[in-house]
């Protein structure tokens, strides 16, 4: 898991595309200029409030392991955490995540 800072979220959310290796799953995307914080899982989404291009949070996908799901809990709840540090509001369906 690393903290990833995108210029846009149209960035962020093309750079799972790429297919160059830089995002991978659970990684944070921090887009200051736009307040957005998400999470790359299968696809980018966002925690803050102001999510840009990112999408709302979906799961889509089978969960095979418990520490799939464990390791994406994780991630939020550090996304969010840096959320908090930057000052950004946090969207209301993952307020249950904030004091974890």
């Amino acid at each position: 898991m690393k903290i990833l800072a995108f210029p846009s979220t149209q960035v962020a959310k093309d750079a799972q595309f790429d297919n160059q290796g830089d995002i991978a799953d659970d990684d944070i995307l921090v887009v200051a200029s736009e307040r957005v914080v998400g999470v790359f899982s299968h696809h980018a989404f966002a925690v803050t409030k102001d999510r840009g291009d990112l999408t709302e949070f979906i799961i889509d996908f089978l969960v095979e392991q418990p520490l799939e799901l464990k390791q994406l809990v994780n991630a939020i709840v550090i996304a969010i955490g840096e959320a908090k540090r930057l000052g950004f509001e946090i969207h209301p369906d993952f307020l249950c995540f904030a004091g974890a």
